[in-house]
C-alpha cells in the first residue's frame, strides 16, 4: 500500500506532516471550512426560483398566458387580469424562499464566524475564526464549545487523557462518549511541548462513516521514536461538543470533507397523495378547457375562420385551471404545521416536513419499533439467574448478603456465595460506564441504559463503582473497604458483534481475567457446556426482559502478552484493520469461557400505551412490530402492550430455511383466520428470496404480502435496520395508493422512518437521530392518536374542501364565460374587466375561502372518542372523481342561473349586467363557503365580513366599473337577491334532505343532535323581532341596508377585538369580573366610535342623497344627527343585536349538537354555558336569550347615542362661546346658553345607565349554566322592559306612562283589525304616489326618498306618532 503525504506542515522547531492515504492520484490541496447551507446566491436566486416554479405546468401556462397579452391581436382586456395572478404567485413564492435562504445565510455566518485559539510556531495561543481553521492547525477546544472540524484529540486537561464529548447533533445519541488522546502527547509537561516534537499522523481518506476511522502516528523526540494506531476513540468528529475539560487537536478534515458534512444528505421530497390526486383532477380541467376553447372556436369558425380566436378562445378558457389552487396548498400547510405545534394536547410534537400532513388522515399501516416507542427505554434489573438457582426483586437482599459473606473471606472458593460474589464483581466490571461526580450527586454515562440498569443494581448489592479512567476502575464495598482493577484492553459492543469485553487485571490478586456479555445467540457459542442457559433465556424472555449472558476467562500472563503483541500488530494494519483485530480477539480468547450467570433486564411500556394501540386499531390502522429484539421477548410486549387482542391466534412462522419449509408455512398460514403472526428476519429474507426467483416475483410477494396484510397485527423480530426498510417499501409497492406510516426512536429506526410516506420520530431517550430525520417528531408514542385521529383528519378534510373550491372558483366564472360568448354569437370578448377578475380571486374570495382552513366536522374529542370515523378517509371519498364531478355540475348550474337571471330579469337594463352577474357571482360564493362550512370559526365570519364589506365599498367608490345609483336601488338587491336564491336555495335543500336521510358518519356516530326542523324553528324565534324591524323599518332603504350592515361588521370587530383581550386576560381569570369589565367597556365603545364615525360622514351621506350640483338641498335629517339619531341608533343597534344574537345561537345550536364554534369568541359571547338541567326546553331556552339580547342591543345604542349626542352639542357650544370671547352678543343668546348647560349636565346618566346594564345582563347570563335558567331570561325581561321605558321618556320628552297608553291604542287598533285597513289604504296610495313618481327623473325619486326619510325621522319624535300602532313600540325601543 502506497501513502502519499496530502501537504500540511506546521513550522516549529522540528517538522510536523499530517498525511492522507491511500490516495489515488493526489492532492495538495484541502478544502476551506466554511459551512454554507445556502441554496442560493446573489446571482443564482431569482433565476433559479423562476426555474423552480416553472417547471411546473400550471405555472408555465399561465406564464404563457401572461404573455400573449402583450400582443395586441390577441389581448383580452388588460394585462393585469393575467399577469396580477401571477405576480401574486411568484411574489409569494419569491419572498418565501428568499427568508428562507437568508435564515440559512445568518446561521451559516454565525457557524463560520465563531473564535478558537489555535497554537502558533512559538507555543502561544492566538485567536482565529472557525472558516480560517485549515488543516494541520492545533486548536483548543474549551468545554462546551462546538468541535469546528475533524481532529485528532492529542491532549486534554484531564490527568487521565479522557475527554467526553456529546454526539446528539451527530448521530443523534445522547449519552457522552469517551475519547482518549495521544499517549505520548498527553504526558507532555505542558501545551507548547507540542511545538518541539517531530510527529507525522497518517490519516484514511475522508469516508462518511462516523463509527470507524483508521490511522497511525510517529513521534521522534530526542533520538526516540513511538508509534501506534489511530482509531475512532482517538477522533472529534465536527458538530460535536466537548463535554468535559479543555481538549487539544489537530485538524485533520475541514469543510466538505468532515464526516458531518459527508453525512448531511438532502432527504427525498416526499409527495402526499393529495397532491398527487389534487394534480389529476387539475389535468382534467385542463382537458375541459381544451374542449370547451375547441367547441367555442369551430363554433366561432363559422362567422370567421381566423386562427387568432383560437388563442382569444384559449386566454378566456385559462381560469377554469387555478393558478391559485397550489399558493393555497402550500399555505394551507404551514398553517397546520402551526397549529400542529401549538398543539397542547401534545407538547413537543415539532412538524419537520410541512408538504405532507395531509398523508396522516389516510394511513392504513403503522410500522413501530419496540424499545423505546413502545417501551420506554428505561431499564430496570429484575433478575439473576446463576443456573441453580435465581433471584428476583424480593430477594435482592439476600444477594446482598451472599456478596458481604464472600468478600469476608470466610467461605471457600467454590461455594456458592463465592460464585454469586463472581457473577456480580463481573458484571460491575465489565462494562463502559464512566460515574460522574457533579453538585454532590452521582451520574454514570454509557452507551446504553442497559449497562446504567446493571451498574446500579450492583451498587444495591454491595458493589458500588467508585471510579473509572482510561486505565484503571475501582469498586467501593459496602465496609468502605475498595478494590482496584486495571484495564488492559477493552472491546466495545457494536451491532455486529452483540458483545462487548474487558481484560481486567486485579491488583489486589495480579490475576488477569477476560469478562465479556452479550446477547444469547452469539455468546451460546463462546461459553463451556451447559444444560439451561437455552431454556432460562426462553423463559425470561417469555416475561418480557431483555437477557444478557455473563461469562469470563482467566488468563496467564503468557497468555495475555500472546495476544497483546497479536492485537497491537493488527491495530497498527491499515487495510481491514477491524476485521484483523476480531480475528485475533476471536482466535485467542472467545472459547471455552467460564458461564457465570444470566440477567434480565426489564424495559417498561410507555404510558397509555395499551389504549393508543386500541384506538388505533379502532381507527381501522394495522400495526406492525418491528425490533430487533428476541421472538419470545417481541411475543411478551405484544401482549403486554395489545397489540395482540385477547381473541387473536398467535401464529408463530416457523425457521424456515429452503423454498419448500415456507411453501408450507404459508399454507399453514393460509388456512387460520384472526390470527396475529409471528415472524423473524431470517424467515422473511428466506420468503423474499423463494418469490424472487423467476419471473413470478412480483406476483409471488403480492399474494405473500396479501396473506401477511390480512393478519390483525403483525410482529417481525430479530428485524435489521436494512429489513425494517425493506418492508416499507414492499407495502408502498403493493399495497398502493394505502398509506404507510413509520414511528421509532433510535438510530436503527432512520431508514425506515424515511422510507415510509409519514415518518415519525420520538425524542427519547436513545438520542434525537430519529427524530430530526423524521417528517414529524413527538415525545411519547400515545401523542401518535392525536396527531393521526385529529390533525390527520382536519388537515386532509380541509385541504379537500379548500381544493375543491378553489376549481370551483374558476369552473363557475368560466361557465358564465362561455354562455355569454354563446349569446353574443361565440365573440372572444371578456365578460368582466380585468380589475374585477383579479379582484375576484384575491380581494372578493379568497379569505373566505382560505378560512376553509380551520373548519372542522368533527370536534378533537369526537374524534378520539369514536375512532370509528377515521376509517372513511382512508377510501380517500372527500375528494374524488365523484365529488369533482359533482362540483362541476354545481358550477355549471350556478354559473348558468347567475348569467341567464341576468339577461331574463334585466333584459331592459343590459347596459348593467357586469353589476348583476358579479354581485351575484361574488354573493353566491360566500354563501357556498358558509353552506360547506361545519362549525363556525370567529376568522370564518371576519373573512365573510371582510370580503362582504370590501364589495359593498367597490360598489359605490368603483363607478367606472357599477353605477352608483342603479346598485343603491331596491330593484337591483331584490332582484340580484333573486338569482342568488335561485342558484345557492336548491343546493342547500338538496344538501339538507341528503344529510337528513343519508347522515355522514360522523352524525351517526353522535346520537342525538337537532334537527333540522327544530334548528329552523328556533332561528326563527331567536330573529323573529330583528326580522320584522328589518323588513318593516330597514328593507325598504338602501341607506339603511347598508347602515344595518355598518352596525353588524362593527358589532363583528368589536367581537374579535374582545376575544383578542379575553384571552390576554387569561392569567387574570380568577378575577373573572376584570375580564367583563374590561370587555363590556371595549365593546360599549365600539358604539361610541360609530357614532362619531357617522356623525364625521354626515356630509358624505348627503352627497350621496343628492349627488347633482345644481339641485342640492340641505336634507335635515341627514346633515343633523340632532334630528335622526334615534332612527339611526335603532338601524345601527338592530345590526349589532342580529350579529350578537348570531353567534349566541350558532354557538349553543352548535355545541348542543356536539359541534361548537372554535376560537376565542366562544368566551365572550354573554357568558355562554350550555350545561343546562333543561334538555327538552335547551334549545328554545337559548333562542329566547338570543331574541332578548337582540332587542336588549337596540336599547343600549339608543342610550349612548344620547349621551353621545349630548357631549357633542355640549362640546360644541363650548367651542363656540369660547371663539365669541370678547365680542358683544344679544341678549337671547347670553340667556340661551345657562339653558344648554342646564339641558346638558347630566349627558353621561344615558351611557352610564347602558353599561351599567349589559354588566348586569351579562352576570345573569352565567345563571344559565344552573338550574336558573328560566330565572336568567325573566330577568332579561325585566331588564329589557325598563329599559325601553327609560328610551321612551327620552325620545319622546314626556313620560313613560305614555307608553302604556300607546300599547293600549296598539292592542286596540289590532283587534279592531285597524292595521289591515290602514295598509289597504297605504296600499293604494302608494300605487298612486309610484305611478306619479314614474314620471319624475332620477334626481327627483332621490330627492323624494330622502324627504320621506326625513319625514319617518320627524314621525319618529312624535309630531304624528298615535297612528303608527304597535310599530311605534319597536321603534322607541
Amino acid at each position: 500500500m502506497e501513502w502519499e503525504e496530502y501537504g500540511v506542515r506546521i513550522n516549529g522547531k522540528k517538522l510536523n506532516h499530517l498525511k492522507y492515504g491511500p490516495v489515488l492520484g493526489g492532492s495538495g490541496s484541502y478544502t476551506p471550512n466554511t459551512l454554507c447551507n445556502q441554496k442560493y446566491n446573489i446571482f443564482s436566486f431569482v433565476p433559479l426560483v423562476l426555474f423552480q416554479q416553472f417547471k411546473f405546468f400550471l405555472n408555465l401556462y399561465f406564464l404563457l398566458m401572461a404573455c400573449s397579452q402583450f400582443i395586441p391581436m390577441i389581448q383580452i382586456g388588460s394585462p393585469i387580469t393575467y399577469w396580477g395572478p401571477l405576480g401574486f404567485v411568484l411574489c409569494i413564492t419569491l419572498i418565501r424562499e428568499a427568508l428562507d435562504d437568508f435564515v440559512r445565510f445568518l446561521r451559516d455566518k454565525e457557524m463560520n464566524g465563531e473564535q478558537y485559539e489555535k497554537l502558533t510556531r512559538d507555543g502561544t495561543r492566538v485567536s482565529v475564526k472557525s472558516a480560517d481553521i485549515a488543516v494541520g492547525d492545533i486548536i483548543i477546544i474549551e468545554k462546551d464549545r462546538r468541535v469546528p472540524a475533524d481532529v485528532v484529540l492529542l491532549r486534554t486537561s484531564e490527568k487521565s487523557g479522557a475527554c467526553f464529548i456529546r454526539t446528539d447533533q451527530l448521530d443523534g445519541e445522547t449519552d457522552w462518549k469517551l475519547k482518549i488522546a495521544v499517549p505520548f502527547i498527553q504526558r507532555l509537561p505542558s501545551e507548547a511541548d507540542i511545538m518541539d516534537i517531530n510527529c507525522e499522523i497518517y490519516a484514511e481518506k475522508p469516508q462518511k462513516d462516523i463509527h470507524q476511522f483508521v490511522g497511525t502516528y510517529k513521534v521522534t523526540a530526542d533520538d526516540t521514536a513511538q508509534d501506534g494506531s489511530l482509531n475512532v476513540e482517538n477522533v472529534l468528529w465536527a458538530n460535536t461538543v466537548v463535554a468535559s475539560g479543555t481538549a487539544h487537536g489537530i485538524v485533520v478534515y475541514t469543510g466538505r470533507e468532515t464526516r458531518s458534512v459527508m453525512n448531511t444528505t438532502l432527504p427525498e421530497s416526499k409527495v402526499g397523495l393529495l397532491d398527487l390526486e389534487v394534480n389529476n383532477l387539475t389535468k382534467v380541467l385542463s382537458s375541459e378547457s381544451t374542449t370547451r376553447r375547441s367547441s367555442s372556436y369551430v363554433c366561432r369558425s363559422v362567422y370567421s375562420g381566423r386562427y387568432r380566436y383560437l388563442m382569444r378562445f384559449v386566454l378566456l378558457f385559462s381560469y377554469i385551471i387555478p393558478i391559485s389552487l397550489r399558493v393555497n396548498l402550500d399555505m394551507a400547510k404551514l398553517f397546520y404545521a402551526h397549529q400542529i405545534g401549538r398543539d397542547k394536547q401534545i407538547p413537543g410534537c415539532v412538524v419537520r416536513s410541512s408538504t405532507i400532513p395531509e398523508e396522516m388522515g389516510r394511513v392504513a399501516y403503522l410500522l413501530s419499533d419496540k424499545t423505546g416507542t413502545l417501551t420506554k427505554n428505561e431499564m430496570h434489573f429484575k433478575k439473576i439467574h446463576l443456573g441453580t438457582v435465581s433471584f428476583g426483586a424480593d430477594s435482592f437482599e439476600e444477594v446482598a448478603q451472599h456478596v458481604r459473606s464472600a468478600y469476608a473471606g470466610k467461605l471457600g472458593r467454590h461455594s456458592f456465595s463465592s460464585k454469586l460474589q463472581s457473577a456480580v464483581e463481573a458484571i460491575a466490571l465489565c462494562h463502559n460506564v464512566t460515574p460522574i461526580y457533579e453538585n454532590g450527586t452521582t451520574s454514570y454515562q454509557a452507551a446504553s441504559p442497559d449497562e446504567v440498569a446493571l451498574v446500579k443494581w450492583t451498587e444495591t448489592v454491595g458493589s458500588k463503582l467508585a471510579h473509572r479512567d482510561l486505565t484503571q476502575m475501582i469498586l467501593q464495598l459496602d465496609d468502605g473497604e475498595k478494590r482496584s482493577f486495571k484495564i488492559l484492553h477493552l472491546f466495545p459492543f457494536t451491532s455486529e458483534t452483540k458483545r462487548m469485553g474487558i481484560i481486567i487485571k486485579d491488583e489486589t490478586s495480579d490475576e488477569i481475567y477476560l469478562l465479556m456479555k452479550g446477547a444469547d445467540t452469539v455468546m451460546s457459542g463462546m461459553v463451556q457446556y451447559n444444560d439451561w442457559l437455552e431454556e432460562e433465556c426462553s423463559n425470561m424472555a417469555r416475561e418480557g426482559l431483555r437477557t444478557l449472558v455473563v461469562a469470563r476467562k482467566p488468563l496467564t500472563l503468557e497468555e495475555y502478552n500472546a495476544f497483546d503483541r497479536a492485537y497491537h500488530a493488527a491495530k497498527m494494519t491499515v487495510s481491514d484493520r477491524t476485521e484483523n483485530m476480531a480475528a485475533v480477539v476471536n482466535r485467542m480468547l472467545e472459547k471455552d469461557l467460564q458461564l457465570l450467570c444470566l440477567t434480565g433486564v426489564e424495559d417498561r411500556l410507555q404510558d397509555q400505551v395499551t389504549t393508543s394501540l386500541e384506538l388505533l386499531r379502532n381507527a381501522g390502522i394495522k400495526i406492525w412490530m418491528l425490533t430487533g429484539d428476541k421472538l419470545e421477548t417481541a411475543i411478551c410486549i405484544a401482549k403486554s402492550s395489545g397489540l395482540f387482542a385477547k381473541s387473536d391466534n398467535v401464529h408463530v412462522f416457523g425457521q424456515v430455511n429452503n423454498r419448500t419449509e415456507a411453501h408450507n408455512e404459508l399454507n399453514a398460514l393460509r388456512r387460520k383466520s384472526d390470527v396475529a403472526l409471528v415472524m423473524s428476519g431470517s424467515a422473511l429474507n428466506v420468503c423474499l428470496q423463494y418469490y424472487e426467483v423467476g419471473s413470478s416475483f412480483t406476483l409471488g410477494v403480492r399474494k405473500w404480502l396479501k396473506l401477511v396484510c390480512a393478519c390483525t397485527s403483525v410482529v417481525c423480530c430479530r428485524c435489521s435496520p436494512e429489513q425494517k426498510a425493506q418492508i416499507v417499501n414492499l407495502l408502498k409497492k403493493y399495497r398502493a395508493p394505502l398509506r404507510v406510516a413509520a414511528i421509532g426512536d433510535g438510530g436503527n429506526d432512520v431508514s425506515m422512518i424515511q422510507a415510509a410516506h409519514a415518518g415519525i420520530g420520538i425524542d427519547a431517550h436513545e438520542g434525537k437521530q430519529a427524530s430530526l430525520a423524521a417528517d414529524f417528531s413527538i415525545t411519547q408514542f400515545s401523542h401518535i392518536c392525536r396527531l393521526l385521529l385529529v390533525h390527520g383528519r382536519f388537515c386532509y378534510k380541509r385541504s379537500c374542501a379548500l381544493s375543491q373550491f378553489v376549481m370551483h372558483r374558476g369552473l363557475i366564472i368560466s361557465t358564465m364565460q362561455a354562455i355569454f360568448s354563446c349569446i353574443f354569437y361565440f365573440a372572444s370578448v371578456s365578460l368582466f374587466p380585468g380589475l374585477l377578475m383579479v379582484a375576484y380571486s384575491t380581494a372578493y374570495t379568497m379569505l373566505p375561502v382560505f378560512s376553509l382552513v380551520v373548519d372542522r366536522d368533527v370536534t378533537a374529542t369526537n374524534a378520539l372518542t369514536y375512532p370509528e370515523l377515521y376509517k372513511d378517509l382512508g377510501k380517500g371519498r372527500s375528494l374524488s372523481y365523484k365529488t369533482f364531478c359533482i362540483w362541476v355540475l354545481i358550477s355549471l348550474y350556478q354559473g348558468a342561473v347567475i348569467m341567464y337571471g341576468a339577461i331574463i330579469f334585466f333584459d331592459q337594463d343590459f347596459l348593467h349586467i357586469v353589476s348583476i352577474t358579479f354581485s351575484a357571482l361574488i354573493i353566491t360564493e360566500l354563501i357556498m363557503v358558509a353552506m360547506t362550512i361545519h362549525t363556525w370559526h370567529w376568522a370564518m365570519l371576519v373573512a365573510q365580513a371582510l370580503s362582504l364589506g370590501l364589495y359593498a365599498i367597490s360598489l359605490i367608490v368603483l363607478t367606472q366599473y357599477f353605477d352608483r345609483d342603479f346598485v343603491l336601488s331596491s330593484l337591483f338587491v331584490l332582484k340580484t337577491t333573486a338569482i342568488t336564491a335561485v342558484s345557492c336555495l336548491p343546493l342547500y335543500i338538496i344538501k339538507a334532505l341528503r344529510r337528513k336521510f343519508s347522515p355522514p358518519s360522523y352524525a351517526k356516530e353522535y346520537g342525538s343532535r337537532m334537527g333540522y326542523l327544530l334548528t329552523v324553528g328556533c332561528y326563527l324565534v331567536a330573529f323573529a323581532p330583528t326580522t320584522t324591524l328589518f323588513l318593516r323599518l330597514v328593507a325598504s332603504d338602501p341607506l339603511k341596508v347598508i347602515l344595518f350592515g355598518c352596525g353588524s361588521f362593527v358589532w363583528l370587530v368589536s367581537l374579535l377585538l374582545t376575544s383578542i383581550v379575553w384571552t390576554a386576560l387569561i392569567p387574570l381569570q380568577d378575577y373573572l369580573w376584570v375580564s367583563l369589565i374590561v370587555s363590556i367597556v371595549l365593546q360599549e365603545s365600539a358604539r361610541v366610535v360609530c357614532f362619531f364615525v357617522l356623525r364625521s360622514a354626515q356630509k358624505g351621506l348627503a352627497s350621496m342623497a343628492n349627488p347633482t350640483s345644481a339641485q342640492h338641498v340641505r336634507i335635515t335629517g341627514v346633515m343633523s344627527l340632532a334630528n335622526s339619531r334615534h332612527l339611526l341608533a335603532v338601524v345601527i343597534g338592530l345590526g349589532m343585536g342580529a350579529v350578537a344574537a348570531l353567534f349566541l345561537t350558532m354557538n349553543a345550536f352548535d355545541a348542543i349538537s356536539g359541534s361548537g364554534v372554535v376560537g376565542g369568541l366562544k368566551q365572550t359571547l354573554d357568558g355562554v354555558h350550555l350545561r343546562s338541567s333543561f334538555p327538552r326546553l335547551l334549545p328554545l331556552h337559548w333562542s329566547i336569550n338570543a331574541m332578548l339580547l337582540s332587542m336588549l342591543h337596540i336599547v343600549w345604542t339608543v342610550l349612548v347615542w344620547d349621551s353621545c349626542h349630548h357631549y357633542a352639542i355640549r362640546r360644541d357650544a363650548a367651542a363656540a362661546a369660547a371663539s365669541t370671547t370678547g365680542q358683544s352678543s344679544s341678549g337671547g343668546a347670553t340667556a340661551s346658553t345657562p339653558l344648554l348647560q342646564n339641558e346638558h349636565q347630566q349627558w353621561w346618566m344615558p351611557a352610564l345607565i347602558a353599561v351599567a346594564f349589559h354588566f348586569a345582563s351579562t352576570v345573569v347570563s352565567y345563571l344559565s349554566s344552573s338550574n336558573w335558567g328560566f330565572v336568567a331570561i325573566s330577568l332579561k325581561l325585566i331588564i329589557l322592559i325598563s329599559l325601553t321605558f327609560y328610551c321612551y321618556s327620552i325620545v319622546r320628552h314626556d313620560s313613560p306612562f305614555s307608553l302604556l297608553k300607546e300599547i293600549a291604542l296598539a292592542l286596540r287598533d289590532w283587534i279592531t283589525l285597524a292595521a289591515l285597513r290602514d295598509m289597504c289604504s297605504k296600499k293604494e296610495q302608494e300605487n298612486a304616489s309610484n305611478a306619479e313618481m314614474n314620471r319624475g327623473t332620477d334626481e327627483g325619486i332621490g330627492h323624494q326618498r330622502w324627504v320621506e326619510f326625513s319625514e319617518t325621522t320627524k314621525n319618529f319624535h312624535g309630531e304624528n306618532i298615535r297612528g303608527m300602532g304597535i310599530q311605534r313600540i319597536f321603534l322607541s325601543k
